[in-house]
């Protein structure tokens, strides 16, 4: 008759899995500041794509509802953007029964994420207006800054047609051809 001696019980000591934590913390505290770009890029491109998806919608809004639609757009800190009929309006007003309040479509500026506009240019103003026959509208530019300094540029031209690219400056983001 032979003795068997007691196995060992499978999975990991105390011991082992603290070292495991220990690696994993090591590798994200390196790791993480190494997000901060690919964060503000992202952060950029999305509030890129809001102020174009509001001129897309604000040019079909004008031809569906048969009268002139407004963006109007406000740059510096408190960078924001807002759509309405008949007039331009007011993206920082906030009571819905004020003259000037933006009816249709808001980005404010929680939504932008630290991205600010730092220029808005439709001919003299900085605002633009759809035509409610053809779509067409006044061309011009916004360009946004993330808080790192990359830029992009929303442009919009006199047919109506949005297009997104890198303004001259600032070295350009990937995946966008210079304006």
């Amino acid at each position: 008759m032979t003795l068997r001696r007691p196995s060992r019980s499978a999975g990991i000591s105390a011991l082992e899995l603290l070292i495991v934590v220990a690696i994993v913390a090591i590798l994200a505290v390196i790791g993480i500041p190494s997000f901060a770009p690919v964060t503000d890029r992202y952060r950029l491109k999305s509030a890129a794509d809001s102020a174009a998806s509001i001129l897309h919608f604000a040019r079909s809004e004008a031809i569906v509802a048969n009268t002139p639609v407004f963006v109007s757009f406000a740059t510096g800190a408190n960078s924001c953007a807002g759509a309405r009929r008949n007039g331009p309006c007011d993206c920082h007003q906030t009571s819905t029964t004020a003259a000037d309040y933006c009816t249709l479509k808001l980005l404010d500026t929680s939504e932008l994420r630290g991205v600010t506009a730092a220029s808005a240019a439709f001919g003299a103003n900085s605002y633009t207006v759809f035509d409610p026959v053809r779509g067409t509208a006044d061309s011009g530019s916004v360009t946004l800054a993330s808080p790192a300094g990359k830029q992009l540029a929303v442009n919009l031209s006199a047919l109506g047609r949005v297009k997104l690219c890198a303004p001259a400056g600032p070295p350009p983001l990937p995946g966008y051809s210079p304006c």
